[in-house]
C-alpha cells in the first residue's frame, strides 16, 4: 500500500509549511568554513560559541619565545609571518599544519608562525612587507633567508629535507 499526498491537500493538514529562508539570512558571500556557523550563531543569537580545535604542531611565536625558538642553533626553523585577516594566509594555513605534522618527530626541525600584524616590530626586523611571508632560519644562518619555493606540502617537504 502506498500513500500519496496531494500538495493541494497540505493546507488542510494543519501543519506549518516551510516557506524558505528569510532573505537576510542567506548571503552567498558568507564564508564556507568551520568557523562560519559559529560566527552566525554568535551574531544572531548573542552567544559566544567557540569551535574546538585539535592540537597543532605549528609553534605559535610571540615576542617572548621568538628568539628561543627561531634562533636556536640546533634547529632549522621555517617561519610563516602572517596576518589573521589575510586571505592568502588563510589558504596556506591547512597546508602549513600538514607540514608541521610531517616534521613533528624531527627534533632538529621547527615549523612556526608569527602574527606579524600583532608583532609588527619582529616582522619589521626581518623585512616582512607582505603576507604571508615565509622565512627559513637554518642552523648555520640565523639571519634568515626568504623562502621562495612552492606552497604545496610536497614543495615544503622537499625544501626542508
Amino acid at each position: 500500500m502506498s500513500i500519496r499526498v496531494c500538495a493541494a491537500n497540505m493546507g488542510s493538514l494543519g501543519t506549518q509549511q516551510f516557506s524558505g529562508f528569510q532573505k537576510d539570512h542567506w548571503n552567498p558571500k558568507r564564508p564556507r568554513n568551520a568557523e562560519a556557523p559559529a560566527e552566525y550563531v554568535n551574531t544572531e543569537g548573542g552567544t559566544n560559541v567557540k569551535i574546538a580545535t585539535g592540537p597543532s604542531n605549528v609553534v605559535v611565536l610571540t615576542a617572548e619565545n621568538f628568539n628561543e625558538v627561531v634562533l636556536d642553533e640546533t634547529k632549522d626553523v621555517l617561519v610563516e609571518f602572517y596576518a589573521p585577516w589575510c586571505g592568502h594566509c588563510k589558504s596556506l594555513a591547512p597546508i602549513y599544519l600538514k607540514v608541521a605534522t610531517a616534521f613533528k618527530l624531527e627534533e632538529d626541525v621547527g615549523i612556526a608562525n608569527l602574527d606579524a600584524d600583532k608583532y609588527r616590530d619582529l616582522a619589521g626586523k626581518y623585512d616582512v612587507s607582505g603576507f604571508s611571508t615565509l622565512k627559513f632560519f637554518p642552523k648555520n644562518n640565523k639571519a634568515g633567508e626568504e623562502y621562495g619555493g612552492g606552497r604545496d606540502l610536497d614543495d615544503f617537504v622537499a625544501f626542508i629535507n
